[in-house]
């Protein structure tokens, strides 16, 4: 993704996740629950990680929005405060 916050106007009604130390999300990406943290749907690609199978009807079950926050691999905080949580 860009990284880049592009949302214009309109409602949001935004939750906060959790996210492990070492899960990369940037603003944009989709998001979905992953037993305790947030993972981005790359984590879903056909890579070598524990989603390498999963169908789209997994995600879809457990999606959870559109990241409005960056959360950066190795970082063990945020703007927003001294926790891995982000916006979605």
């Amino acid at each position: 993704m860009s990284d880049k916050m592009r949302w214009r106007y309109g409602d949001t009604n935004p939750v906060v996740a959790a996210v492990d130390s070492t899960t990369v999300i940037e603003i944009g990406d989709l998001v979905s629950q992953d037993v305790d943290d947030a993972k981005p749907a790359s984590d879903f690609d056909s890579s070598s990680n524990k989603f390498a199978n999963a169908p789209q009807e997994q995600f879809a079950a457990k999606f959870l929005g559109v990241s409005m926050e960056r959360s950066r691999n190795g970082g063990t905080a945020h703007s927003r405060g001294h926790d891995r949580r982000i916006r979605v």
